[in-house]
């Protein structure tokens, strides 16, 4: 008990400076947790299109919500306070067991719920509502996080409920689809949002794209490869089209999807007039229209034309990024068989490159693409490209992202021709 009472000293000793550095903290991540729960329960089970869509533009009126009860207060103040108190406290007491973990937690809990101290709380808070003016202190953009970890858990522990089944329920796949939209990164916020009015059902017609992997505790993390690749795409090396002939087809697709005359752009005609049953719409339309993910304003007819460029463009290069995803497996595997033998059919791609990594040393770029293409502890840019969870309708991320990976390809082949 003497270590318990000499921190339990230290803590009413240091107490209005460690109130003042955690209070509001507290209180703003009490609040925002307490409209989180609200708007949750406003939301869920259904999920209406219109109420996705306003949590994810973070509409204010969605998001707002009551003061945090006393409970909820309590519990955040305990947590931050527990972060800050071992600060204050001297190098022989932040050893002992009682400065840490459950130990501290129940030391601080006992404070908190001392009547006194605590009615010296609520007053020190009043105060910090009278400066500021306000009672509510955190933001609405603070509170859609907190939203999305309770979709996601309660959608895992739907499907978790249906492990086995021969059919999962309907609703639960849109409630899953749901979710993919609004925590896969990476697309347009025009489009997720587009996607989200049109996600009345289940069926691959409101949303074709589902995710594969989920966790409970962790939104799918994607990896991006987009960001910063060099003008010039690097050919395949002619070392590698001996090694795969196939290569040499892959080559051939990569090199037509960027010079734009992709294989489905050959039977497209960009200039065909609209459909008869999409005249009516067209004709509404003002004569310059903005299209997604640029400032500026194009005249509808030049808009179509881009936009149905673009369209066929993009499958050419999803298909180009598969295609260059599975001649680096392939090199991998190869590279494995040639250096231990052996059956290397069977092993995951980032077992292979998990093998292969303490035997090859790897420049960055290597390590960058085969991160994106093969990693375990998030979606992966092959799974994201193979199971839809990923940045659809973004023609220029996906050019980009194929110049990216020819970089990566021909890094990886010299680090390997290297050794």
């Amino acid at each position: 008990m003497g270590r318990q009472q000499d921190i339990r000293q230290a803590i009413r000793e240091h107490w209005d400076s460690i109130l003042g550095r955690t209070l509001r903290q507290a209180i703003v991540s009490a609040q925002a947790s307490a409209a989180a729960q609200k708007v949750f329960a406003s939301i869920w089970p259904k999920l209406t299109p219109g109420s996705l869509v306003k949590l994810d533009v973070g509409d204010p009126i969605l998001l707002e919500a009551p003061s945090a009860d006393t409970a909820e207060l309590k519990r955040f103040l305990s947590i931050v306070l527990c972060e800050v108190i071992p600060e204050y406290l001297s190098a022989d007491l932040q050893a002992s067991q009682h400065a840490r973990g459950a130990d501290l937690k129940a030391i601080v809990d006992n404070e908190l719920n001392y009547s006194p101290r605590w009615d010296r709380i609520r007053q020190d808070m009043d105060k910090l509502f009278a400066e500021l003016g306000t009672d509510r202190l955190y933001k609405a953009h603070e509170v859609r996080p907190k939203v999305l970890e309770l979709v996601r858990e309660a959608t895992f522990d739907e499907l978790h409920m249906h492990v086995g089944s021969a059919a999962v329920p309907t609703e639960v796949v849109r409630h899953l689809k749901a979710y993919s939209l609004l925590a896969s990164g990476g697309i347009q916020s025009i489009t997720r949002t587009t996607r989200l009015e049109r996600l009345t059902d289940h069926t691959t017609a409101s949303l074709p794209y589902v995710l594969k992997y989920m966790r409970r505790d962790q939104h799918p993390r994607q990896l991006d490869l987009s960001a910063s690749p060099s003008n010039s795409p690097s050919p395949i090396a002619k070392g590698l089209r001996e090694l795969f002939s196939e290569s040499a087809y892959v080559q051939t697709c990569v090199d037509a999807y960027l010079s734009n005359k992709g294989i489905l752009g050959t039977y497209i005609d960009e200039q065909a007039p609209v459909k008869q049953h999409l005249e009516a719409a067209f004709r509404s339309l003002d004569s310059h229209v903005q299209m997604p993910g640029r400032m500026l304003y194009t005249p509808k007819g030049d808009a179509l034309v881009i936009a149905r460029r673009e369209k066929t463009a993009l499958i050419d290069g999803v298909v180009c990024i598969v295609a260059l995803a599975a001649l680096v497996e392939s090199l991998l595997r190869q590279t494995l068989y040639a250096r231990d033998g052996g059956d290397v059919t069977k092993l995951r791609p980032d077992q292979l490159v998990s093998r292969l990594a303490g035997a090859f040393p790897q420049s960055g770029a290597t390590s960058t693409m085969l991160a994106y293409l093969f990693a375990e502890d998030c979606l992966s840019g092959r799974d994201s490209l193979a199971h839809g969870a990923f940045y659809a309708n973004d023609e220029f991320r996906v050019r980009q992202t194929c110049i990216s990976l020819l970089q990566g390809l021909d890094c990886l082949w010299n680090d390997l021709a290297d050794r």
